[in-house]
């Protein structure tokens, strides 16, 4: 497996989204509505709002 392979699936986007973003990891972040706000150089691959989201999102991009 190699990192292009992994997503990383988070919920605090100032620690998280920085290690995804460092070690090349794909993110998915969710975002609870809690009014944290993602890093000003760094864009996550998907942004939900549920976990149970997940499963469809990795279907319509074949992860």
């Amino acid at each position: 497996m190699t990192r292009h392979e992994v997503v990383h699936i988070c919920a605090s986007p100032h620690l998280d989204h920085a290690a995804a973003r460092n070690v090349g990891f794909r993110c998915v972040w969710i975002d609870r509505g809690t009014g944290r706000t993602r890093l000003p150089d760094y864009t996550p691959d998907a942004t939900l709002s549920t976990l149970d989201q997940v499963p469809v999102l990795f279907a319509k991009l074949r992860w």
